[in-house]
């Protein structure tokens, strides 16, 4: 059977389930949940209105997510982190899957901070842990995060504690936009590749993708690869955990997409 495009298009939105949130309004408990037990901050903003020491977002239009982990006191180690409200994504066979979104922090140092922008299970206080540990020890997910004591994006793909960490070798700019996206195809009924790009803006409106964050196998690089039939469900993280007192950390989101197969 012959598809005509839109036909087609319409097809695929019935095959496929998506969050998307250009946070033009955000009330914890809806789509996304504020989670973090150091009383810091998430709240939607207009993009002129989203000030902090070090940014100003004059440099676009629309809505934008602010995720304040000190909103309360400047101390070390505090976090805050939203959630999507239910964990209704999941590594498995023919469930291909994939997630965008456009951040940018901004803090004193920004080699002090501690980032996470991708999907995990059981999101709470320490999904980024202390002293610039990185992403918790156990958990499902795909994630792009940032570790107090770098200033480089690193990307991690986990199934309970088989993990796979691979430095990008890409810097943090500090009050400077990133596009991050995952794309995961599973490859057998036991097996998912998980791939880590990063997003470039052109002029044009289009964005070209850059592949990063491969292993090395047998002296070749590879995507990463999960064995999935352990794997549990998971949900949209979007993190920040200070890792310095006084840092003024503040993480900003544009816009947020993740989309599966059903």
């Amino acid at each position: 059977m012959a598809y005509r495009v839109k036909d087609f298009e319409a097809y695929l939105k019935r095959d496929c389930f998506a969050i998307f949130d250009d946070f033009f309004e955000y009330t914890s408990g809806d789509q996304f949940t504020t989670v973090g037990g150091d009383s810091g901050t998430c709240a939607a903003v207009d993009a002129d209105s989203a000030t902090s020491t070090f940014a100003t977002m004059t440099d676009l239009q629309g809505g934008i997510l602010q995720i304040d982990p000190v909103a309360d006191a400047e101390t070390d180690n505090h976090q805050v982190y939203a959630e999507s409200k239910f964990e209704v994504f999941k590594f498995a066979t023919d469930k291909p899957l994939f997630f965008a979104a456009k951040v940018k922090p901004v803090a004193n140092t920004i080699a002090s901070v501690n980032l996470m922008i991708g999907l995990i299970d059981g999101v709470a206080d320490d999904a980024l842990q202390d002293t610039g540990a990185g992403p918790k020890a156990s958990y499902s997910g795909a994630v792009f995060f940032a570790a107090d004591g770098t200033n480089y994006w690193q990307c991690e793909s986990s199934i309970a504690a088989a993990q796979t960490t691979v430095n990008t070798g890409k810097a943090i700019g500090n009050n400077a936009w990133d596009v991050l996206v995952i794309e995961t195809i599973p490859i057998s009924s036991t097996t998912t590749e998980v791939h880590f790009f990063f997003g470039n803006e052109e002029s044009t409106g289009d964005v070209s993708l850059v592949e990063v964050g491969k292993t090395t196998v047998n002296e070749r690089l590879v995507a990463q690869t999960i064995t999935h039939t352990n794997a549990t469900q998971m949900q949209i993280v979007l993190g920040a955990k200070d890792g310095v007192i006084n840092n003024g950390l503040k993480l900003f989101v544009d816009w947020v997409y993740a989309a599966q197969r059903r």
